[in-house]
């Protein structure tokens, strides 16, 4: 038998969902708890946070060598998600959780230092590429739903840790979370009757909204120009259903919405900018690259590419820009 436990989670890259292996080994040596695999800071502190939420549930590390290794070694680990499969490799290299039924989960969620699963962002990508994989996917409690969008998946939802360990073990089921109803969790359009006069404008929007084109509203600063922006967005043809999900990812890849159940919009995005926003505001700034204004508004009409000193990031295409110069 393997002395090394395994267990699946994801890394993310903008919206995608990178599979990473997380491997526990616990051998005799010098009591230590080490993390490898190029973890960023959130994820070196999962060693310090397992520990306390283990001693929490009445467990405690033996005094042992504990070696975490997250392959593939080359990729950035990055967030406070990989608490949770870290602490269910650990608790299947210590023999208290059956490996095998553990290779078949996908596993993500911060560990709060009582045992209990806080949410994190990105639990829908994960969701479709665990499914794509023909994998299940644990995930904290009030991300069940969200989970469940997915499709086809088993999702495990647990409050805590030590209701995850009994449903493995065998003595307590966890039932599954369904998916919020789509007319109870639809946001209502921005609609162009609201807007009062105009008639110019708004048969300019209509003209761009069926032809797909791109638009720029310049006049003096009032609200108008911000309202019919605004509205513009229930002219244009709604989501599918599959791009309703690509939108719920760009929306969980940077946590907005975060809740007991995902809001869905089958209208699409619009976001709403400052006065004082710079050009880093749009397109961001740094070593790696992420959803911004850009991206996560309506962009261009082809599939855009975030390109930074660390990544290249492509988006995909859900629409057309529109400027107002009183956003």
């Amino acid at each position: 038998m393997s002395t090394i436990a395994r267990i699946q989670t994801f890394a993310f890259s903008g919206v995608e969902a990178l599979p990473v292996e997380v491997q526990v080994q616990i051998a005799p040596g010098l009591p230590a708890f080490l993390v490898v695999g190029l973890p960023d800071k959130a994820v070196g502190e999962s060693r310090e946070r397992v520990r306390a939420a283990l001693t929490a549930i009445g467990l405690s590390l033996p005094p042992k060598r504990v070696l975490v290794n997250m392959a593939p070694a080359d990729l950035a680990k990055e967030g406070s998600h990989f608490d949770l499969p870290i602490a269910l490799g650990v608790l299947a290299a210590m023999e208290i959780l059956p490996r095998d039924e553990l290779a078949d989960f996908a596993a993500l969620g911060e560990l709060a230092l009582d045992g209990t699963l806080a949410p994190v962002a990105g639990v829908l990508p994960a969701a479709m590429a665990a499914s794509a994989r023909e994998l299940g996917l644990v995930c904290p409690e009030r991300q069940g739903p969200e989970a469940a969008w997915a499709g086809r998946i088993q999702v495990l939802a647990p409050p805590d840790l030590p209701a995850l360990i009994n449903h493995f073990r065998g003595t307590q089921t966890l039932s599954a979370p369904s998916p919020p109803r789509l007319d109870d969790r639809v946001q209502a359009a921005p609609c162009l009757s609201e807007v009062r006069g105009q008639e110019s404008a708004k048969r300019a929007l209509e003209i761009a909204a069926a032809g797909g084109h791109n638009l720029l509203l310049i006049g003096t600063v009032d609200p108008t120009a911000s309202a019919l922006a605004r509205a513009r967005v229930g002219v244009l043809v709604g989501c599918r259903w599959c791009g309703t999900r690509t939108a719920l990812c760009m929306d969980r890849a940077v946590a907005l919405g975060m809740g007991v159940h995902p809001v869905v919009r089958l209208w699409r995005a619009c976001s709403q900018c400052g006065r004082g926003e710079g050009d880093l505001a749009f397109i961001g700034d740094g070593w790696t690259a992420g959803p911004v204004r850009v991206p996560l508004a309506a962009p261009v009409r082809v599939p855009m590419h975030l390109a930074r000193p660390g990544e290249v990031l492509p988006y995909p295409e859900v629409g057309a820009e529109e400027w107002a110069d009183d956003l």
